[in-house]
């Protein structure tokens, strides 16, 4: 039941930092996905040290920093879905793995094998280009992001959370 939880928030946060609330700042919206992160964190290691939470912060708006540009499109726009989804799946682990660097120090370095989870970057987004969409999507003004994306988004933040999530256990 824990895991469920975790997950829906991972979900629910990310897709913030996404655009689904208009923040009106790249930042204030990563920063709702950081600092809850590090909170995390944080809870899930009792006894530690107290910088573990705002190192895992800073470690995931550091993640954050690493552009994947167009390629959560995984090939549609550029016809290379192979090199889009390892590109997403490299990101994926190097998110992780700067996110999981400080649970190494304070739990050990078997908190990084979690951090392989990252190719689930790649599966996110793609699962989100498989789900249906309304036709009009695109033509919603609404709309922060396409439907697919937003997708891709839910599923990550979940994955991640449930990433860290095991490290700390």
């Amino acid at each position: 039941m824990t895991e469920a939880i975790v997950a829906l928030l991972g979900a629910l946060l990310y897709r913030i930092r996404g655009g689904w609330l208009p923040t009106g700042r790249t930042q204030l919206a990563r920063m709702i996905w950081c600092v809850p992160t590090g909170a995390l964190v944080w809870w899930l290691l009792p006894g530690g040290p107290w910088w573990a939470g705002p190192a895992v912060a800073l470690a995931a708006f550091a993640g954050l920093l690493i552009a994947h540009g167009r390629r959560f499109d995984l090939g549609r726009a550029n016809g290379r879905r192979g090199e889009d989804a390892a590109h997403m799946a490299c990101i994926g682990i190097a998110r992780l793995l700067l996110i999981l660097s400080p649970v190494a120090l304070v739990g050990g370095p078997a908190a990084l094998w979690w951090a392989y989870g990252g190719v689930l970057h790649a599966v996110a987004y793609w699962i989100g280009w498989c789900l249906p969409t309304r036709r009009d999507w695109a033509r919603r003004w609404w709309v922060p992001a396409a439907e697919p994306i937003a997708y891709g988004e839910v599923l990550w933040g979940g994955v991640q959370w449930l990433m860290i999530a095991a490290a700390c256990s």
